[in-house]
């Protein structure tokens, strides 16, 4: 049942938006629709959408680095040392996916002593309870976690099909059972199957036809559905045919057709439910939709500019150690 403004209290609403920890976008998306019955659920990628998800990122970069050099200092020397020391510790063999596993389980404890410390976390989580919302927190990389918010008990069967979709995915992966197809390699495994894409888009209550226009894209290997998107909205504009905003109405979903009525209907509606709470949230709801269509719009040179940020990074890295 949607939450309705009386329900909804004016004083809890307000001082939910004065909230300086967490971003407006995520506000609306993320916890208002969710509160209003307007999608099932929604998720939120920690530090990634945290309002100092950049500094925690430098922070835990920082922390892995200065905790990694000084167990190799300690080391007798070299690679080969810190095998050793590893083994005089733990009495174990010591072998390159054991040091894989160390380095993980370094970058995990950083992010989990950062997080502890930081005040836009400890909102999200305060907000979700407050706003009579259900929370769920895991893991998907050591430096990465999904927090999903939802209201109803059914959905969490869901959320925990998808966190066990993806553990056996990753499984399969590791003991060669599932083999990723060249076209797919530097995407996570889990972004090739079927099931869990449709599940995951199911959960966040897209339409159907643009769930499947994303797994074709996905599985073809051909263009990835960002660039699809991307495409679609540039050559609209070419065309001179207007793009429809409400097609993109929560962060990071691409909608099949940049004209898809089904994807646009639930930007209208939501513009709609949001207004009768107070208009001036239907306005920034409105300029959010904006900025979702300029990012997908823009994707392309955004992910162009990331790779050029993350090979600036690695250099760095390996000339410091």
């Amino acid at each position: 049942m949607t939450l309705t403004k009386k329900e909804l209290t004016i004083s809890q609403l307000n001082t939910f938006l004065e909230e300086k920890e967490i971003t407006s976008g995520v506000k609306l998306e993320n916890y208002l629709l969710v509160v209003l019955g307007l999608r099932p659920a929604s998720l939120t990628l920690f530090p990634a959408e945290l309002k100092d998800g950049a500094v925690i990122g430098v922070i835990v970069d920082e922390i892995f680095r200065e905790r990694h050099h000084h167990w190799q200092a300690r080391s007798s020397s070299g690679l080969s040392g810190f095998f050793s020391r590893v083994k005089e510790i733990f009495g174990l063999g010591f072998t390159v996916e054991d040091s894989l596993k160390y380095k993980s389980d370094l970058i995990r404890k950083a992010l989990t002593e950062v997080l502890a410390e930081s005040s836009s976390y400890k909102a999200h989580n305060v907000w979700a309870a407050d706003l009579g919302l259900k929370s769920y927190e895991v893991e998907v990389r050591p430096s990465l976690r999904e927090f999903y918010l939802y209201r109803e008990d059914s959905v969490f069967k869901t959320i925990k099909k998808i966190v066990d979709r993806r553990r056996m995915i990753w499984d399969e992966v590791r003991r060669g059972v599932r083999r990723i197809e060249p076209g797919m390699i530097g995407m996570f495994p889990e972004e090739t199957d079927r099931e869990f894409i449709e599940t995951v888009g199911s959960l966040l209550g897209h339409p159907s036809c643009c769930i499947e226009r994303y797994v074709e894209d996905r599985l073809s290997g051909k263009m990835s559905p960002e660039f699809r998107a991307s495409r679609q909205i540039k050559q609209s504009r070419s065309e001179g045919i207007n793009v429809d905003p409400y097609a993109y109405y929560v962060k990071d979903f691409l909608p099949c057709q940049p004209t898809c009525r089904q994807a646009a209907s639930l930007g209208r509606q939501a513009h709609q439910v949001l207004g009768k709470l107070d208009p001036r949230l239907a306005e920034q709801y409105y300029q959010r939709l904006l900025q979702n269509m300029a990012l997908i719009e823009r994707y392309p040179e955004l992910l162009e500019d990331h790779y050029h940020k993350l090979k600036a990074r690695s250099v760095v890295f390996y000339e410091r150690h």
